[in-house]
């Protein structure tokens, strides 16, 4: 509801019979805990999606993580068994 919507009900609303008024404030009463409900519902699945993701994402970073550091030990080790055979050269 927009605010000239809004307005228009006010409005009309010292015109309007006790029991119009009284199914108007039901209607609206209806309608706001609906509303409430939805956001309710959306922010448990927003929250849910977002753990979901952070795993992933967490789990992305490990493997990733894993990579480098085996990278690095193949690395090293190439780089000392080339530091040994030129040890043994130089004997």
């Amino acid at each position: 509801m927009d605010d000239d919507e809004r307005q228009y009900w006010f409005d009309i609303m010292p015109s309007m019979k006790d029991e119009q008024v009284d199914r108007l404030y039901s209607i609206l009463d209806t309608e706001k805990k609906k509303l409430e409900k939805l956001e309710k519902k959306y922010q448990t699945e927003i929250k849910d999606l977002n753990e979901k993701h952070l795993i992933e994402w967490q789990e992305f970073q490990m493997k990733d993580s894993k990579k480098k550091i085996k990278d690095e030990e193949s690395k090293d080790k190439k780089e000392d068994a080339e530091d040994v055979l030129d040890m043994l050269k130089d004997l």
